[in-house]
């Protein structure tokens, strides 16, 4: 029987396989590790917690434009911190709010927002069900709509 040129019959296997100590080039390294390879092998502590993300927020929307720019200009100051500040002086000198809003939206949460697709921006009526006690109790409800389940 003739094999194909296509047929997985015509399949080698191509080289090495994968171990731990074989990984081929086209793998993607991870972030972590990508910068672990730029700043050279050292014991990175990240301990940087939600918290203290918050914390930094907090200190950066309450400093004034003169505060902001020593933070900018501090060469000690983290570049997502400066990244942030940045963007407050520019949204200040044109006069625009949007950094300082999302920052309150991670701060302090979203304000609820609701959408009325209902009843047309008239206030909804609800009607409570009317309850009715009766004396005559059936252990069997009663079959007559069809509804059996046999």
């Amino acid at each position: 029987m003739a094999v194909s040129k296509n047929s997985l019959a015509n399949l080698k296997p191509c080289g090495k396989k994968f171990s731990k100590d074989y990984q081929p080039d086209r793998r993607k390294l991870s972030l972590f590790r990508m910068l672990a390879n730029i700043i050279g092998e050292q014991e990175l502590d990240v301990s940087f917690t939600k918290e203290d993300f918050y914390k930094c927020y907090q200190y950066i929307i309450e400093l004034n434009e003169g505060q902001i720019l020593q933070v900018i200009e501090d060469p000690q100051t983290p570049i997502w911190m400066v990244s942030v500040a940045k963007a407050i002086v520019v949204d200040a000198k044109t006069g625009s709010s949007q950094t300082i809003e999302k920052m309150f939206d991670r701060l302090f949460g979203r304000a609820a927002q609701s959408t009325d697709i209902t009843t047309g921006g008239d206030k909804l009526t609800v009607v409570p069900p009317k309850i009715v006690f009766t004396d005559d109790f059936e252990d069997e409800p009663d079959n007559e709509g069809g509804n059996e389940l046999n």
